[in-house]
């Protein structure tokens, strides 16, 4: 079977139905990394997800990026830490700046497809995200200036997603569900 590509509502890009998951990317060797980017990359996936922050996936994930990173479309997820990899929310809004800046840098792009402010469960996590000068106004200037094509979110929770879509603004939505860690 092919797979199956999806027009976002604004933009031009087409993304495959199936993306490609990272958050185990930090457990692999280089190799292993670029091996299965490229299995993926070949079968038609086009969507990558990652967090970039968590151990040495994205320099492990950059070699091939760099190479084929104009057929791929990234959604980075911001809000999210792993100190000593261990999950941690993050609204340091100088840290989610650090980390935009290490990331364009390391894949050698002056753009990011998708920024996902990530895990938006609960209202305090909602209110942290779009405070008056903080993170929500930061990504916004930042999609102004081109450096942001897509403004998404994940969430675990429905009514928070539906919070979420009522404001609207957004592209693109993760219902996070994964089989690894949900079940």
């Amino acid at each position: 079977m092919a797979m199956q590509y999806r027009k976002l509502p604004r933009g031009e890009e087409m993304l495959s139905t199936i993306g490609l998951g990272t958050s185990f990317m930090h457990l692999l060797s280089e190799q292993q990394v670029a091996e299965l980017m490229n299995v993926a990359l070949g079968g038609g996936i086009n969507v990558i997800d990652f967090l970039s922050h968590r151990g040495k996936a994205i320099e492990n994930m950059s070699a091939v990026l760099r190479e084929r990173g104009k057929d791929v479309f990234l959604q980075q997820h911001f809000g999210v830490h792993f100190p000593d990899d261990q999950y941690t929310k993050l609204y340091d809004l100088d840290a989610i700046k650090r980390t935009i800046e290490t990331d364009l840098k390391l894949l050698d792009r002056d753009y990011i497809n998708a920024a996902l402010f990530s895990n938006i469960d609960n209202e305090e996590e909602y209110g942290r995200m779009t405070a008056d000068g903080g993170i929500w106004d930061y990504m916004q200037e930042l999609k102004k200036a081109g450096v942001i094509r897509h403004f998404g979110f994940a969430s675990h929770d429905i009514d928070m997603c539906n919070k979420l879509l009522d404001i609207g603004g957004f592209d693109l939505f993760m219902l996070s569900q994964n089989a690894a860690a949900d079940f």
